[in-house]
C-alpha cells in the first residue's frame, strides 16, 4: 500500500488534487490511498516524522507562511 500526503494552502486547489488522484487510484486500480489533505504544513511534518506517507504532493507556493514548499522538503528531506 501506498500511502499519499497532500499539502496545499488553497482549500480548492487542494480537493482539486484529491479527486484527481482519487480517480487514478480507482481507474488503475493502484494499491494506493490518500491518508492525508491538509493546509497545514505541521500536520505533514508530523505525518513525515510518524512515517505515515511515502509519496506527497506539495505546494511550492504557501501564502501567509514564512517557508515556501522548497524549504519545507528540504525540512522533510532532513527528517525522513
Amino acid at each position: 500500500m501506498i500511502n499519499i500526503g497532500i499539502c496545499d494552502d488553497e482549500k480548492t486547489v487542494l480537493k482539486g488534487i484529491s479527486k484527481i488522484l482519487e480517480s487514478c487510484i480507482i481507474n488503475l486500480d493502484l494499491d494506493a490511498e490518500i491518508v492525508i489533505e491538509t493546509t497545514e504544513q505541521a500536520d505533514i511534518i508530523s505525518a513525515i516524522k510518524n512515517k505515515a506517507i511515502d509519496v506527497l504532493f506539495l505546494d511550492i507556493d504557501f501564502k501567509n507562511s514564512e517557508r515556501n514548499g522548497i524549504k519545507l522538503a528540504k525540512e522533510l528531506r532532513a527528517l525522513n
